[in-house]
């Protein structure tokens, strides 16, 4: 079975598109066919459960919750729309109050019934797929409740993650790095915020799995780009353009500390995962706006050409004020937000090292050293993603700056790796 689809791996990766395209549009047809009145009244009974209080400890903008997503997301999940689950699933139809360009305003007001008037907003340029689980939790328990099992959701998966890391034959102290980041990214403002587990479920999830398949069938090792595919199609299906770079890298990490070749093929299958990574994600995105094009006539390119225009500009603000920002102003706005801890993470990574170079006598030997670069080269990530999008990480800082969580990982995995002598 396998050598067949090495024959024909060609036509895997648009045979997977094309799967995601059907079952993603299927699921949110699904979806849309939960009755809203129920999830409405589910969503009223704990409305204040989304505060806008911006940062629960003043001063830290890693505590600051992602209320303005997260009204966005209850807005779609609770909107009476005329039209069928199949065409609402394109359009992803909301509430907007002209009165009013803040999103969670209209979220309060829609709910309590203040007497404003509500136009339909389609926001069909995202597929929107994190619909396909928050309606169906919605409609059977309680805003208040979903958000209680959003965080038991997310130490489960955490400890799901380090039980096949040792499973796998490695100690604890590998699955260090990923609950590095994990504190990074700060663990209670995830909880906080539905948009903000998404990126880290799909990564924690992926890692789950890449362990669980490593200690079994071990099929990812003989696919990885196709894994890897899946990763950025998922991301891209569910998110919405947080901080999706962590879907890549740290799964990277420790796939290679699983199936290192120590030699130059190491490199290239890098490439090669990245560049699948990308595509699975650009290609699941593409699909939403042809579908959208075909299905509702909507200019789905010139939408999306216009985002790409301001995202990728220096621009300081969302339309072109004329007032711009440098390319270092991004790095340090996103750098600040957690300045002391990343410093401390360097603190502990350079006394593990140090550690394993004093006590253990290790030398860098040649898995050591492609390992090494494959952690560098990842660590990069971040600010080659900050280079591409400023104007989007200039705004967004207090959750655009979880992307370091990839190089607080690759950091702490190369600390490990070289005070490790199996593996130096």
């Amino acid at each position: 079975m396998t050598d067949h689809i090495k024959k024909h791996k060609i036509i895997v990766f648009p045979l997977l598109l094309l799967s995601f395209y059907i079952l993603g549009y299927l699921f949110l047809v699904i979806s849309y066919c939960f009755p809203v009145d129920v999830i409405r009244e589910h969503i009223r009974k704990d409305l204040y459960s989304v505060v806008s209080v911006g940062e629960w400890i003043p001063g830290h903008d890693d505590t600051v919750p992602d209320y303005y997503t997260d009204s966005l997301m209850l807005l779609e999940a609770e909107y009476a729309t005329e039209d069928t689950a199949f065409i609402a699933s394109i359009k992803s139809p909301r509430a907007l109050q002209p009165e009013s360009n803040f999103v969670y305003e209209t979220y309060i007001n829609y709910n309590e019934n203040n007497g404003f008037t509500f136009y339909e907003y389609d926001y069909f340029r995202y597929w929107h797929g994190y619909l396909i689980i928050l309606k169906p939790l919605l409609y059977f328990f309680s805003l208040g409740t979903v958000k209680y099992l959003t965080v038991l959701f997310q130490f489960i998966l955490l400890f799901s993650f380090v039980y096949y890391v040792m499973r796998s034959g490695y100690s604890f102290r590998y699955s260090v790095p990923m609950l590095a980041a994990y504190l990074f990214m700060n663990p209670i403002t995830l909880g906080l915020s539905f948009q903000y587990n998404t990126v880290f479920a799909i990564t924690v999830l992926s890692l789950v799995i890449l362990f669980a398949d490593h200690s079994k069938k071990n099929i990812i090792g003989e696919f990885p780009a196709a894994f890897f595919f899946i990763i950025g199609m998922v991301t891209s299906y569910f998110d919405l353009m947080t901080y999706p770079v962590l879907t890549f890298g740290i799964p990277a990490l420790y796939f290679f500390l699983l199936y290192l070749e120590n030699d130059k093929k190491d490199h290239i299958r890098y490439v090669t995962l990245l560049v699948s990574w990308v595509a699975g994600y650009g290609g699941m995105w593409m699909g939403k706006w042809m579908i959208s094009a075909a299905l509702l006539g909507k200019d789905a390119f010139n939408d999306i050409k216009s985002s790409i225009s301001v995202r990728s500009g220096f621009d300081a603000s969302e339309t072109f004020s004329g007032d711009y920002v440098s390319y270092f102003e991004v790095l340090r706005r996103n750098l600040s937000v957690q300045a002391v801890y990343g410093l401390l993470i360097l603190l502990v990574a350079a006394v593990i090292l140090l550690y394993g170079i004093v006590r253990r006598n290790c030398r860098m030997g040649k898995s050591g050293r492609s390992f090494l670069i494959i952690c560098l080269i990842t660590g990069c990530l971040p600010f080659v993603w900050y280079f591409l999008l400023p104007n989007h990480s200039w705004i967004h800082y207090w959750f655009t700056y979880r992307t370091l969580a990839v190089s607080v990982c690759s950091i702490m995995m190369i600390s490990l790796t070289c005070s490790d002598k199996t593996r130096s």
